[in-house]
């Protein structure tokens, strides 16, 4: 009797290896169980309907169920509609839904509404969503249709007249039409799309030390300086008594009154009102009285201003 105990129980070993054997060595059909008389049906949902002889558990689940009989059904958004025999936990999941059984819904926003299976964390978002499971909305001064990286909330593309990671600062007032580099805020334009006045990439002003506040989109003045300054950009100020000087200040073009000469250090005679001519010094207004010559340098007897550009009669 031993002996039949220990072979009955090898062959059973060997049936839950292979379960594809037409019969077990305790005399039950495929597809039956039962203590002696096999007289019990396997469960329908047994895989091949095979199931032990003595218990009547399956070996395996039809997809769609489990349990130890696979009377239970997996739920129905498991993907495949497959899930663990003993457990009843989801392979996988359909579209939509996440967790051990897949009986979560994917958050709203995610991209065709995937997600998933374990952390319901989306694989991408919706255009204006951003984050593990898409919750907040993208920086509205995002370019587009508000598009943001997933995972930073950063704009892909920023709306005319913003720029920074998340468009979170104004282009400057002088660009043209507001529009700016994403990532600088430089302006994007051509030399000659900054109004007269401005310059450079970001479209600034031009110094007011130009000459009717005119510059190139380098900066440098083109129609030359206010009085006193000199240079590039007009940033340097005429030496000594100069009231204007060349671009590169090597000489005056100007002085102030009492003086001429290329560096205006030279005194005007007495002229009335200290005005003489800047190269030649000769006075550009009468004599003051007392005085004469064409520089009223020479000192006489009149008693009266001698107006030295009067025509002989």
């Amino acid at each position: 009797m031993k002996k039949c105990l220990e072979g009955k129980a090898r062959y059973e070993k060997l049936e839950l290896k292979n379960y594809n054997i037409a019969n077990y060595v305790t005399g039950c059909e495929v597809g039956k169980y039962g203590s002696g008389n096999c007289d019990q049906t396997c469960p329908s949902s047994c895989r091949g309907g095979l199931c032990n002889p003595s218990s009547g558990h399956c070996l395996d689940c039809q997809d769609g169920y489990y349990g130890n009989r696979c009377e239970s059904e997996c739920s129905n958004t498991c993907g495949s509609n497959v899930c663990d025999k003993a457990s009843g936990y989801c392979t996988d999941c359909q579209d939509g839904f996440y967790g051990l059984r897949c009986s979560i819904q994917c958050p709203a926003n995610c991209s065709s509404n995937v997600c998933g299976k374990d952390h319901g964390y989306c694989t991408d978002c919706k255009d204006g969503y951003y984050g593990n499971q898409c919750l907040s909305p993208c920086p509205g001064s995002c370019g587009g249709s508000k598009v943001c990286n997933k995972d930073t909330g950063n704009c892909i593309d920023c709306q005319d007249g913003y720029f920074g990671d998340r468009c979170q600062y104004q282009c400057p007032v002088s660009c043209v039409n507001k529009v700016c580099d994403k990532d600088t805020g430089n302006c994007i334009v051509c030399p000659e799309d900054c109004n007269v006045g401005k310059y450079g990439p970001t479209c600034a002003n031009c110094s007011v030390k130009c000459s009717a506040a005119k510059c190139d989109f380098d900066g440098q003045c083109t129609d030359g300086c206010v009085d006193g300054r000199y240079g590039d950009r007009c940033e340097l100020p005429c030496l000594g008594n100069c009231t204007s000087c060349t671009r590169d200040g090597e000489q005056c073009l100007g002085c102030i009154d009492g003086m001429f000469g290329s560096f205006c250090s030279r005194e005007c005679g007495q002229c009335v009102g200290q005005r003489c001519n800047i190269d030649t010094g000769h006075c550009e207004t009468p004599c003051q009285m007392g005085w004469t010559g064409q520089r009223c340098e020479v000192k006489g007897t009149a008693q009266h201003s001698v107006d030295c550009f009067a025509t002989p009669q």
